[in-house]
């Protein structure tokens, strides 16, 4: 499935635009679109640790707040 992430903050500087688009699996935890955004950086540029220390540090939500701590499962909207 595929997630739009909204940048805000610091993680703005991930993107020219306001969001990313990741696509990852269905019934993917925060976690594992976690690592999708670190593999995104590492490709995108070179590993940088002060970015991946962002999305270490993130937290997640969605509109209807269903995306809260790294066991709940992200559902496509």
């Amino acid at each position: 499935m595929k997630i739009k992430l909204e940048l805000f903050g610091a993680s703005r500087d991930f993107s020219d635009k306001d969001h990313l688009e990741i696509e990852i699996e269905d019934k993917a935890s925060v976690d594992d679109l976690r690592n999708e955004i670190i593999k995104y950086i590492d490709k995108n540029f070179k590993g940088n640790e002060a970015f991946n220390k962002i999305v270490k540090s993130s937290a997640f939500s969605s509109e209807n707040n269903e995306i809260t701590v790294s066991y709940t499962h992200l559902r496509a909207h």
